[in-house]
């Protein structure tokens, strides 16, 4: 296979290959190896792991003989998914071929025979970790990360694969290098971004406790939120997997026509809006929160 192209030379490798020598100094007595699959793992998952090092380790801790083929794994309770992922440090271009092994995991979860037989204990907690998740009604992610890229073929694979196993509620993800690079900067403008405290007036309000959280549920006017956006820009949408859309979108259109023509209504027509925080507080009609995450 060809020799994927050297990223060695840019500003943003050069503070990954920074990030990967102290994560191998730290955890994996100097091994680059290690500390890549480790940095991978963690970008790809970033909301989950970034500022947890000491959980990567142990997510990623399948390693030696009767590994199946897997890297690390971890379960997505909220969404009911389980992300199974192998990692290649190579310099050279992934194959249709090198990723068919990792492609059979679920023919090999579910050969009791070569289950027995694997002396791994981490393999074997892993198996035990799919049935029991597959058995609660969990999707399998299967993510193949490298440090070069891949062929078309194995793209092509890759895909083929997870049209057939749509179904079976499986499917498979490549991250090579150039993917890996581009989330990396995306995590660190969210890294760097200030947490969003506002203040918002309440015009009604409802606090309902619980013995996991505290919730409040309000009415408050548009103009709070989009004094609150104004303020802090894209920070409070941290959490949020989608950002505006666009004014053209069917769904936009009605939003600006009843704000128009129709503001008396706008309660009426929208389901308002759902946000997490750190910690909030009500004085007078007026709550303070911390770190404002409209989801």
């Amino acid at each position: 296979p060809k020799k994927a192209q050297n990223s060695e030379s840019n500003p943003l490798w050069q503070q990954i290959e920074s990030d990967l020598k102290r994560l191998g100094a730290e955890y994996y007595a100097g091994n680059l190896s290690k500390a890549f699959r480790h940095w991978a793992f963690r970008e790809v998952f970033y909301d989950e792991f970034w500022d947890a090092d000491s959980d990567v380790v142990e997510r990623t801790a399948i390693d030696g003989s009767d590994d199946f083929k897997v890297d690390g794994y971890w379960e997505d309770e909220e969404q009911k998914v389980l992300h199974v992922v192998q990692v290649k440090a190579w310099d050279t271009d992934i194959t249709e071929d090198d990723i068919e092994s990792f492609l059979a995991l679920p023919e090999r979860v579910r050969d009791e025979e070569r289950v027995l037989k694997a002396r791994n204990r981490y393999t074997k907690e892993f198996v035990y970790t799919y049935k029991t998740l597959r058995n609660d009604g969990y999707s399998i992610d299967l993510v193949f990360i490298t440090k070069s890229k891949f062929t078309p073929a194995a793209t092509r694979r890759v895909k083929n694969f997870s049209d057939i196993r749509m179904d079976e509620n499986i499917k498979a993800r490549l991250f090579s290098l150039e993917d890996l690079q581009t989330i990396h900067r995306n995590n660190l403008v969210t890294r760097n971004m200030e947490k969003p405290n506002v203040s918002i007036r309440l015009l009604r309000f409802q606090e309902i406790p619980s013995s996991e959280s505290r919730t409040l549920v309000g009415v408050v006017r548009a103009s709070e939120i989009a004094r609150a956006y104004d303020s802090h820009k894209d920070s409070v949408f941290m959490r949020n997997p989608r950002l505006f859309l666009g004014r053209n979108t069917k769904v936009s259109k009605g939003i600006i026509k009843t704000i128009r023509n129709e503001p008396s209504r706008f309660f009426l027509y929208n389901n308002g809006i759902t946000a997490t925080c750190d910690d909030y507080s009500v004085k007078r009609k007026r709550a303070g929160v911390k770190n404002f995450q409209i989801v």
